[in-house]
Parts: structure tokens; sequence; C-alpha cells
């Protein structure tokens, strides 16, 4: 069974982890995995596996890489193209519609669904062409329903594999590093409040500040960290100099290593507005920190209230202040949240889901 991967890019992102952790976590024998990222950039993820190819090309509307595929497609038997993102599963489906029914042809929809539009092209094209595609995977049931309401996708022609976590990355966890990264921020006898993500306003880290403004109002011992980059740094930056909170929030910039920084956090909060499935959720729940999420798609999937999490919702500043308050001072609460994680997490380990996807291949290649 041979494999083709096609991703947009080997950057820092979801669908990149999961990529990775596919290849280098695959160990049956009948599987031949090859990944291609069509474009070059500055800083590449590494996937540790030989069979990886990276377009030469940097440009991000470029035809090179495609005519690299029509190459290697001819030079090479495949079984199965799985593709991941927008860019990679229109390239896809061209490749598919040329080569009719040469392969099974996989669209794996990571969550971009949520921000088209029912009439924007990627849905129409989608909708209009999925004939031509075997099998669409999503990671959550939210996820399927954004396909089968803006792109009229069959429901029995998805299948939902929730991202998994692999628990190798966070196994060698520094904790000489995470106490020398909470003096430097200087985070020592303070109760902290964390969130690691994209500054996009649908990640509602905003509503995160407002409601810390209140918190830190009535308690000078919190201190809130906030690890990641994105469009909306400056607006979140100046909102917290206009408050007069630079003390007090600490914004650490994108960390790849996020595995020593998580320690850093009593409570994790997820102010998401909208979220496709929020892997972070699992990062949180295997190193053993309560957390507070706002109840919307693939977390109201993953998380249960009041056994794994505190439920906000979205947009609720009052809501999200009060969750955050009832959390930090209630130890047993926490104690409840992180055992009963403990077990859930396990659910979702990269290995389970490896198993789960050869049987969707083997499956799709015995009909």
């Amino acid at each position: 069974m041979k494999i083709l991967h096609i991703i947009d890019k080997l950057d820092y992102g979801g669908a990149q982890i999961l990529l990775k952790d596919i290849v280098e976590n695959s160990s049956s024998r009948n599987t031949n995995i090859n990944v291609f990222s069509l474009r070059t950039v500055c800083t590449t993820f590494k996937i540790h596996y030989s069979n990886v190819r990276i377009s030469k090309s940097s440009f991000r509307f470029s035809l090179k890489p495609i005519f690299e595929l029509f190459k290697y497609l001819r030079e090479n038997e495949v079984d199965i193209i799985h593709t991941h993102l927008i860019k990679s599963n229109l390239i896809g489906l061209f490749l598919a519609l040329f080569y009719k029914s040469k392969f099974c042809f996989i669209v794996h929809e990571h969550g971009a669904i949520f921000r088209k539009s029912k009439f924007s092209l990627y849905c129409l094209l989608m909708k209009f062409f999925n004939n031509n595609i075997t099998r669409f995977v999503v990671v959550s049931k939210a996820t399927k329903n954004q396909m089968i309401s803006k792109c009229g996708i069959p429901s029995d022609k998805i299948s939902i594999l929730y991202n998994p976590l692999n628990p190798k990355r966070f196994k060698k966890i520094n904790s000489h590093l995470v106490n020398k990264l909470k003096i430097k921020y200087k985070l020592k006898n303070h109760i902290v409040v964390g969130f690691t993500g994209r500054f996009h306003p649908i990640k509602g880290i905003i509503y995160l500040l407002k409601a810390f403004r209140r918190l830190y109002a009535e308690n000078k011992n919190v201190r809130l960290v906030i690890i990641g980059d994105g469009p909306q740094k400056d607006i979140l930056k100046e909102y917290v100099k206009k408050e007069h909170l630079s003390s007090v929030v600490i914004f650490t910039g994108f960390k790849r290593d996020i595995k020593n920084y998580i320690p850093l956090f009593d409570v994790a909060v997820i102010p998401s507005i909208s979220e496709s499935l929020g892997i972070v959720a699992l990062e949180f729940m295997h190193c053993e920190i309560p957390i507070i999420a706002s109840k919307v798609g693939g977390l109201s999937e993953i998380l249960y209230n009041n056994k794994t999490t505190l439920f906000v919702k979205p947009g609720n500043v009052h809501n999200l202040y009060s969750k955050i308050k009832q959390l930090i001072y209630n130890k047993n609460l926490q104690k409840k949240l992180i055992n009963n994680s403990k077990i859930v997490v396990k659910r979702y380990y990269v290995d389970k889901y490896i198993k789960k996807l050869n049987n969707l291949y083997s499956d799709l290649l015995t009909k």
C-alpha cells in the first residue's frame, strides 16, 4: 500500500504536526508512506523520515509543484493520495480529475471550512466534484457538519478522525528549564493563568484579557502568560498597555518547545469563538493542567463539563472571569479535572489514531 501525502508547506501548524506524527509513528511493513510539500518556506518543520520531498518553489501560487507531482506519478504507482490544507486539496482534486480512477483520493479537512462561506470557490468545487473524491476525513463532528452544510457532502462519505496527541513529544520535559522560565518571567509564588495559540480573533484572546483585567483588580497575585504569535499581536499588546497590565501579562512569543512552557500554567484557558478541534486541549490534559474552555466545535466533543474542563460561553467575559476565579481557588476541583483528564486523553494517543487511519486506507482499497 503506497500512500502519498500532499501538504501546502512544512511550517509550524496543526496539520504539519499531525502529518509528522503519522509519518514518524507508522510502523506497518505493508505501508509505504511518501510526503510532498508544495513549496519551500524559511522555517521548515522537520519530519524525520526519508521519503519527504519539498518543491524548490517558494512562490505560493507557483505551478511548478504540479508538474513535479505529474512527474512523480508517472514514475511511481500510488494507491492513495491524501491531501492536507486548501491548496493541496485543490491540487489533489486536479490530479484526481486528470488520472480518474488511478488512485483513491482523500481530502483531509483540518478546519479551514469554518472560515469559508458556502458560496466560496473552495466549497463550490468540493460540492461540484465530490464524486471525484473517494473520502473526506475531518477532525471533529463539528467539522463534518460544516462540510455537509457548506459543501453538500453526503454524510456517509465523511470519516471523523480526531487529531491525536503524541505523548513522546512531552516525554522529556526539562524541569530545570521550566524553573528558569519561572524566574525569567517572575512567576514564582504567583497564580498563573495561561493561553497558547495563534493570535487571531477567532481564538478569543481579547475576552481572556478582559476577564483577566477583572481578576487582577481583585487579586494582585495572578499573572497571565500568553504564548504564540499572529495578526492580532499589536491589538492585544495595545489593550494590555492601555489597561496598565504590561507588568502582569507576559507575551512570550511563538515557542517551538511548548512542552517546557505549558508546565508554567496553574490553569489553562481556551477562549475560542470557533474551533474545529483544539489539539492544545489534549496537550493541556496530558500535562495535567486544568482547563477552562469555550463550549464550541470540536472542544465540546473531546472535553466534558465538570469532568475534564469547565465550559464557558464563547465571547462572554463575565462567564469566563467567573470560571477562572472558581478554578484557581479550588484545589479539589483542579485535582478532579486533572485526574479525569489523564484517563480521557489516552483515547487520543497517536498509536490509536494510526490504527484507525490504516483501517480506513484498507477499507477504501478493498471497495
